[in-house]
């Protein structure tokens, strides 16, 4: 006789918490970082259970290789307008108001451009899920480093 599936036991009891504002905060971030809502965050990590980040989903992979590859792309076109520039800057076979014309639409060309491979990072760190200030600030990964904190 095949016994019947566990049913998903109800949650009948309660447990009073106090925190501070404080705590209340950085306990609701700790949940949120690791996308679960803070009543299951709270007993995975009394339990002692495993409490690990969303993965990231393979569209967003497969999108971040192919921006990466157009940075790549734009990484050499930025190095090529820079090159124009030094040879502009050597030899001036244009009349000098053509020429600073020139000067001028190639360096807006190079900020466009770089302009556009810092968006392409953002978009990038966003799609793998990373925090962009992460890789910029010590701080922000001391608060996101959940390691160590007590739980015991």
């Amino acid at each position: 006789m095949t016994s019947q599936p566990e049913r998903k036991q109800d949650k009948t009891s309660s447990f009073l918490l106090r925190l501070t504002p404080a705590e209340k905060s950085r306990w609701h971030k700790m949940a949120e970082f690791y996308a679960l809502p803070l009543a299951e965050f709270i007993r995975r990590r009394v339990e002692g259970r495993p409490i690990s980040p969303p993965k990231v989903p393979a569209i967003n992979v497969k999108t971040s290789l192919q921006m990466g590859q157009v940075d790549l792309r734009l990484r050499h076109l930025e190095k090529d307008l820079q090159t124009a520039i030094a040879l502009l800057s050597q030899k001036q076979p244009l009349s000098k108001p053509t020429y600073q014309q020139l000067i001028k639409q190639i360096g807006d060309v190079d900020d466009l451009l770089g302009e556009l491979r810092s968006e392409l990072r953002e978009v990038r760190l966003q799609l793998s899920g990373v925090d962009d200030n992460s890789e910029n600030e010590a701080s922000s990964t001391d608060e996101l480093d959940f390691d160590d904190e007590d739980w015991n």
